[in-house]
């Protein structure tokens, strides 16, 4: 066995030899020579390649002036007989394609094929665009999952800015938050002194102004988008003193028109992202008269104020009636899993609001409806999976289908010599690859007579007939 460097002086010793016998190059002295050996000479396709090789082929198939082949446009090894192959049906192609005759050319496709995709027109369709992937926005709320833990509200907010866009934390009075006539502070036992009731959970979670400033610091520091919640007028006041425009209004405050009026009138734009829980229609649309004079940005969050929502009980067609009062809309969870924030997803929710823990086992109310980074990680590719899927309404052929259509779509043949004047019919005529020739299901419409003498397996085409 030669080593690797005998053997590429024997390959370059060969190759001169042969090149010098040729009168063409017999005047030339080749000072300089090299040998690439390649341990694989087929490029290795996984999946993941095949999948982005696909979405590039798809968007250069956007340009009608290009056409690309050989062994690095494909990816796939091809030798030379196979690429001057290639280069001759592709220069027959490019001068159909000046004379304006069917071909096989990615550009001929791009323009006289691709583009043939119809708008769906629908009264029963939603025709607005959807929401594309980048757009989208998932919103982690900490919440009160920190358990009033300083630690741990640092390494929730960390944790989450993996793949959240948006982190919101909750700003409040515990004692004003809750009525202190609601009969449910007085319904739990104290077994042992470890039970808490809602008051006291809040008490314990309450965040100093100062814990939000360097939350919101922290938040900003990982290149993510801080939110907050205000329970009341003076911790909006809070908020709106430290310059924060992500600003959440709960379920419980929908109807509460002293602070949708002081924010309606705030000077400065907000981005505002208000839920709909416990709420009906007309209290939603009461609400969107306040801010239609507003400069704010404004997001209504379909929402289920129950800590679990079951599905059953979800009714998140209820996006599509928030969605008529051309408003935008997103979704803000309470159920156990993901598969109810990507069926919003799928209904064009702008946003996904979530309740996040680093850990569904520590104490909290809110813990069994959280998700968790896994969690958080899956509903941000399945997401962009799901709004890149979704993407316009339309019918027709996608310029990802080049491939596919060249070698397999079918179009009409001369199955016998057919003479000038004859009718075309199925009798005289097949259906085959490639698409050179008309579409089959032209023969279901106006007869089509031969104008020329048609040879046996010819495609038959629009110039051809009349």
């Amino acid at each position: 066995h030669l080593s690797q460097q005998d053997f590429a002086k024997s390959i370059i010793s060969k190759t001169l030899s042969g090149i010098n016998e040729l009168q063409l190059f017999s005047q030339i002295n080749f000072s300089c020579s090299s040998v690439n050996i390649e341990p694989y000479v087929y490029p290795i396709q996984s999946h993941d390649n095949r999948l982005k090789l696909k979405k590039a082929n798809s968007f250069l198939s956007k340009f009608k002036n290009l056409e690309h082949l050989g062994t690095g446009a494909n990816y796939a090894y091809n030798d030379l007989q196979v690429i001057f192959c290639q280069a001759k049906e592709l220069s027959a192609d490019i001068v159909n394609s000046f004379q304006h005759t069917t071909n096989l050319s990615r550009s001929y496709f791009v323009s006289n094929v691709a583009s043939s995709a119809s708008q769906v027109k629908s009264s029963n369709i939603d025709l607005k665009t959807g929401t594309t992937a980048d757009e989208f926005k998932i919103i982690a709320e900490i919440g009160i999952n920190h358990n009033g833990n300083s630690q741990l509200l640092h390494d929730m907010i960390v944790q989450s800015s993996e793949f959240a866009d948006i982190i919101k934390l909750q700003l409040y009075n515990a004692s004003s938050r809750i009525g202190s006539k609601v009969r449910e502070l007085n319904h739990v036992e104290h077994a042992q002194d470890v039970e808490e009731n809602i008051l006291q959970i809040l008490d314990r979670c309450e965040l100093t102004e100062s814990q939000l400033i360097n939350s919101i610091a922290l938040i900003k520091s990982l290149g993510k988008i801080p939110m907050c919640t205000a329970f009341d007028i003076q911790s909006l006041d809070v908020l709106l003193e430290n310059n924060l425009n992500h600003i959440k209004i709960a379920s419980m405050d929908l109807n509460n028109f002293h602070m949708h009026h002081k924010l309606s009138l705030h000077p400065s734009k907000l981005n505002l992202f208000i839920s709909t829980g416990m709420s009906s229609l007309d209290e939603v649309k009461e609400v969107i008269k306040i801010y239609s004079q507003s400069l704010h940005d404004v997001t209504y969050l379909y929402c289920s104020s129950s800590y679990p929502t079951p599905h059953s009980d979800l009714n998140l067609l209820g996006i599509k009636q928030l969605q008529a009062l051309s408003v935008k809309v997103g979704y803000s969870d309470h159920t156990i899993g993901v598969s109810a924030c990507l069926a919003a997803i799928s209904l064009n929710a702008t946003c996904l609001e979530v309740h996040f823990t680093s850990n569904k086992n520590i104490a909290g109310p809110d813990q069994l409806i959280s998700k968790d980074l896994s969690e958080l990680k899956l509903l941000r590719t399945l997401g962009i999976s799901l709004l890149e899927s979704i993407g316009k309404s339309k019918f027709g052929i996608s310029p990802c289908e080049y491939e596919t259509w060249r070698s397999q779509k079918k179009s009409l043949y001369a199955l016998r010599d057919i003479g000038t004047g004859e009718l075309i019919t199925s009798d005289n005529t097949f259906a085959t690859s490639p698409p050179l020739g008309i579409c089959p299901l032209s023969l279901s419409k106006e007869p089509m007579y031969a104008n020329c003498l048609i040879l046996k397996d010819q495609p038959i085409t629009k110039s051809i007939i009349a």
